[in-house]
């Protein structure tokens, strides 16, 4: 009796290890087949807005997990998309400030005065394109704003301009003197308040008219300020002799003036 138990349970732990043998070898079958299959869903899943495949990839980048969402292509985590990008001066606006700071010897420069926009020069054949701001000789001359220099050249009798880029505008500083300030050069960036020049004396001129010459332009137009050939006209009919994008310089330097004064 004891001999047929054990046979009948003998069978029974055979039974159950030919199904655990089974069963262990469809689960070898099943992870030795499926990985092939397994692998480009699950690249699939991980790729979104335009990505190929790799799970590092984000906002349409192109496998290199150290490339930013801005689009840095350097490979260096730690850089940013700010270190590409300099900062100009003229990126954002900027209230002007008059240029000059000794105001005492300032005259009246409103059109009309010989010293104003518009007025009659050189015995009526052209059209004055500035605002004349008397000021001794040597008297230091300063940026309205920030900008660039974009020239330093010759001008008038004898005397130099300083052409800056400011961030709305671009203003011609004339008749100054010829001597560059020390650590200027064109493509320089200034700060507002920065002196960049000193007033000029035109050769045959009484010493008692000297000035800064200063033009205003939008900045719409490049190259040369003066054209000679230039169709733009005072209400008088004479041309300007300047570049198109010319701005009547009056408004804006007397507020500037104004406001100097006030403070």
């Amino acid at each position: 009796m004891t001999q047929i138990v054990g046979i009948q349970m003998q069978k029974v732990i055979d039974f159950f290890l030919v199904k655990i043998f089974y069963v262990a070898l469809g689960l070898h079958l099943f992870c030795f087949c499926k990985p092939n299959v397994l692998q480009p869903l699950q690249q699939n899943s991980t790729a979104d807005n335009g990505n190929n495949g790799t799970s590092s990839l984000q906002n349409g980048n192109t496998g290199n997990s150290n490339v930013s969402a801005n689009g840095n292509a350097s490979g260096n985590p730690n850089v940013s998309n700010d270190s590409a990008n300099t900062s100009s001066p003229d990126s954002s606006d900027c209230s002007p400030i008059f240029p000059l700071k000794d105001l005492s010897h300032v005259l009246d420069f409103a059109p009309g005065t010989s010293r104003g926009f518009g007025d009659n020069r050189d015995k009526n054949t052209r059209a004055h394109a500035g605002c004349d701001l008397y000021a001794p000789v040597h008297t230091p001359i300063y940026a309205v704003c920030d900008g660039q220099i974009l020239a330093f050249e010759s001008f008038y009798l004898g005397t130099s301009y300083v052409e800056i880029k400011h961030p709305n505008f671009v203003a011609r500083y004339g008749e100054v003197e010829n001597t560059w300030i020390p650590g200027l050069n064109v493509n320089d960036n200034v700060k507002q308040g920065q002196q960049i020049a000193t007033v000029g004396h035109c050769n045959g001129l009484p010493s008692s008219m000297t000035m800064v010459h200063f033009e205003l332009y939008t900045g719409d137009l490049t190259g040369p300020l003066t054209v000679r050939s230039s169709t733009i006209k005072a209400p008088s009919g004479l041309s300007y002799q300047r570049r198109a994008d010319l701005k009547n310089c009056y408004d804006d330097t007397y507020s500037w003036y104004t406001s100097a004064k006030n403070n």
